[in-house]
């Protein structure tokens, strides 16, 4: 027989990650097929923007613009959610632009991919020392396999598509969770709680009448082809929701 049930484990449910939830992530970038591969022109734009070919190849094109973009599969390393696989499409350069001509969804990922490498190499944002601005500097074939703490967001389902883990933030070596989180823990979101009612006033006992007396006293007064690192193994639920061109 071709296949035998017994050999495989029984099926898992994969539920959501709550909102807010702060979890530590490893990052696989996938490399297009033919079909997605960043076309020509774009290409050649990509080139005076300083990226070279290795660069390039990383790039997915999307499907309904001409935005190019860095398709990244997510898994989460230690705590209760080890294991759990989540998506976005990172993207880089074309959509929709600002008055000055540059990518509104594109600086809006290099700040991301900056927080990335904050988190993951442990700089701190505020920290411009020749050492620190080298340490930002990477190419897209540095980000497969990087690993660091994120902020979880639990988007709803909207429309066809259900809900959906996306990242919320990436926290960064300045964030009081950072420590816990890169060291595997899963921190859980905050438990808001309704504010208390006001205290009600106590009455207040009466004030002892004075005698009477003959006169009255006065009154008072909050991948394709590359290797996968050792966490990217095992059964993980298929994506769901539309492929965004916007990476939050």
């Amino acid at each position: 027989m071709p296949f035998n049930g017994n050999d495989a484990e029984p099926q898992k449910d994969f539920e959501l990650m709550p909102d807010g939830a702060m979890v530590r992530v490893g990052m696989e970038i996938r490399i297009p097929d033919s079909g997605k591969q960043v076309p020509g022109q774009m290409a050649n734009h990509l080139q005076t923007m300083g990226l070279d070919n290795d660069d390039i190849q990383w790039l997915t094109q999307s499907q309904s613009s001409d935005a190019v973009m860095l398709s990244c599969e997510l898994t989460v390393i230690g705590g209760q959610y080890s294991g759990r696989k989540f998506w976005e499409n990172i993207v880089f350069e074309g959509g929709k632009r600002d008055d000055n001509g540059n990518s509104i969804a594109g600086n809006i990922s290099k700040q991301k991919l900056r927080a990335m490498l904050e988190a993951a190499r442990g700089i701190q944002p505020s920290d411009m020392s020749p050492a620190a601005c080298q340490a930002r500097n990477a190419s897209f074939r540095d980000f497969h396999g990087l690993e660091f703490p994120v902020k979880i967001k639990l988007e709803p389902a909207k429309g066809n598509y259900g809900a959906k883990n996306v990242i919320k933030s990436i926290l960064t070596p300045d964030k009081k969770e950072y420590q816990a989180v890169m060291s595997g823990q899963a921190v859980q979101p905050e438990t808001k709680t309704a504010p208390s009612a006001p205290a009600q006033p106590q009455p207040q006992p009466a004030a002892p009448q004075p005698m009477a007396a003959a006169a009255a006293a006065p009154e008072p007064p909050a991948n394709n082809g590359v290797p996968a690192p050792p966490w990217a193994s095992g059964p993980a639920p298929a994506p769901t929701g539309p492929d965004s061109d916007i990476p939050f």
